[in-house]
């Protein structure tokens, strides 16, 4: 998964699980808010219950279904189911009041206060449903102070139940509709943020293509984009420097093969001379032999520390040091000429010189020379 998506699918989860915890918030909220509303309504109709009961009123008796007051003349109250217990849990008498009849009354459990095996307790909010379930109430059941017995105000929730769903409706709208501005935000700014890292991309797509010259674009070092443009650059140009030193070194050791092949060259083309000079008739010619032999031997040495250098360089990847010292150059030349000679016998070759030219250098790469 790209990291785009996974940051959108991030975003979409945090978004979802705030919207899921504050919509839980709001519900367990709201419907604590209405309900404490009911309780309150119940806890002021509670006087107002009891003298209801025990008066002679015209408010219908339970199940008449009539509006309560004989054409509401009852108390201004929501729909209310009130009802009287006796001790031992019957009931003795029951009523509707308000503006709506009340299909059928709660179940109540046991025991309640006012009852004989109750508790301490003087009253008890509790919410309870019809026998068939369809409607759910929010009761108050406390002690009548009157007759004894239980007095039990009941108020049905379907308005807070229906103000609890249009507000879970409303929550799931709404929550959809945030969470589709919240990814195409989220989409938009990611993409807008993640642009540095897409030319990023493409530069170093033409760096493996060969283009080392190629630097990243960078942004502002506070931000960590632009941290890293200015990492990668140090980095690039670190290796277009170690690339270029890589270059150097291998044209460096191709120039030295190649000379030293060349010298190889001479040393080989002196030995082989000498050889076959020796073997047209030097040997019967003492001194002749000795030269040759002697030439041989330190074309020889000249070649082994050819191959030595060579050696070295492929190691350790640098010069050969120059061995300093004091040269006849007399001599130097002397002996090239002669090993010009041997090898090119029918070209006249002459040298002059004092008997004592001396300079600091090398031997070898005066020979070289």
């Amino acid at each position: 998964m790209s990291l785009r998506a996974r940051l959108v699918w991030t975003t979409a989860i945090l978004v979802a699980a705030g919207l899921t915890v504050s919509g839980i918030a709001t519900y367990l909220l709201v419907r604590n808010f209405l309900v404490s509303r009911v309780d309150e309504q119940l806890q002021g109709a509670r006087p107002l219950a009891a003298q209801l009961l025990h008066s002679e009123g015209s408010y219908p008796p339970y199940p008449s279904g009539r509006r309560g007051g004989g054409g509401g003349r009852g108390p201004d109250l929501p729909a209310t189911f009130v009802m009287l217990l006796d001790p031992s849990g019957d009931v003795v008498e029951t009523r509707t009041v308000g503006l709506r009849s009340i299909e059928s009354p709660p179940v109540l459990p046991t025991p309640l206060p006012g009852s004989r095996n109750a508790g301490p307790a003087d009253s008890l909010f509790l919410t309870a449903q019809d026998p068939e379930g369809s409607s759910t109430f929010r009761v108050l059941a406390f002690r009548d102070p009157g007759q004894g017995g239980t007095v039990v105000v009941a108020q049905p929730l379907d308005d807070v139940n229906a103000t609890i769903s249009r507000l879970l409706l409303i929550e799931g709208f709404v929550g959809l509709a945030v969470m589709a501005a919240g990814i195409a935000t989220a989409l938009w700014l990611i993409r807008l943020n993640l642009q540095p890292l897409n030319r990023m991309e493409r530069t170093a797509a033409d760096i493996a293509a060969g283009d080392l010259s190629r630097r990243v674009d960078t942004d502002s070092p506070d931000t960590e984009v632009g941290r890293l443009g200015q990492a990668l650059n140090a980095m690039l140009e670190r290796i277009e420097s170690a690339f270029e030193q890589r270059r150097e070194s291998e044209d460096k050791l191709r120039r030295f093969v190649a000379d030293a092949s060349h010298e190889l060259r001479t040393p080989l083309t002196s030995i082989r001379g000498y050889a076959e000079l020796f073997r047209s008739g030097a040997s019967s010619n003492p001194d002749d032999l000795a030269k040759s032999m002697r030439r041989i031997e330190e074309e020889s040495a000249r070649m082994a520390k050819l191959v030595d250098e060579m050696l070295l360089l492929a190691r350790l990847d640098q010069d050969p040091q120059l061995n300093l010292d004091e040269v006849d150059l007399g001599t130097v030349v002397g002996d090239v000429v002669h090993d010009a000679r041997t090898v090119h016998p029918d070209t006249p070759i002459t040298f002059a010189a004092d008997e004592d030219v001396v300079v600091v250098g090398d031997d070898t790469r005066l020979r070289q020379v």
